[in-house]
């Protein structure tokens, strides 16, 4: 905290403006200048405490948001206080709400889309695997004439049946 540069000038402006209220305090008593200087003490402090209150409420935010980017997207930080914390809060949990509503939508896709070509792999493995035994079939020298002149015919419609699959025209 104290190795930001802005808090270093704002303690810095409050120390002059402290140092410069206790010397015109010394004018006028010096119980004056004690007490100026007691209330610039606790105003300092006040101000270090809400800065470390505030950074660690950052830091909380730093390891959500880390937790996020592991794939750990159920944390809810939802803060229903007033302050632009509590906002921040609020906007992290609605984006990784969406992120991980997109996340199942991607996951669906490509479940759907595995289905698609699985599907399609199988539709091309039956005709080619009849087509690879009619082919064998035809080759058998001991297959009688009848056999082989009616086997052409069935083995150019399952060619076209699988074409048509790719065809629909």
């Amino acid at each position: 905290m104290l190795r930001n540069r802005e808090i270093q000038l704002l303690l810095l402006i409050m120390g002059l403006i402290s140092l410069a209220a206790i010397v015109a305090a010394v004018f006028i008593t010096p119980v004056a200048a004690a007490l100026v200087f007691i209330l610039s003490i606790l105003l300092i402090g006040s101000s270090l405490l809400f800065m470390r209150w505030r950074y660690r409420e950052l830091e909380k935010l730093s390891v959500y948001l880390r937790q996020i980017s592991n794939g750990n997207d159920w944390l809810d930080v939802r803060d229903n206080q007033e302050g632009e914390l509590s906002i921040l809060k609020n906007d992290i949990y609605k984006v990784t709400l969406m992120l991980s509503e997109h996340r199942s939508l991607l996951q669906q896709d490509k479940m759907q889309l595995t289905d698609a070509i699985s599907d399609i792999s199988h539709q091309l493995k039956t005709p080619l695997t009849s087509m690879t035994v009619m082919a064998e079939l035809l080759s058998d020298p001991d297959l009688p004439p009848a056999k082989r002149t009616s086997s052409p015919v069935i083995f150019a419609f399952s060619l076209n049946a699988s074409i048509g699959l790719f065809l629909p025209y």
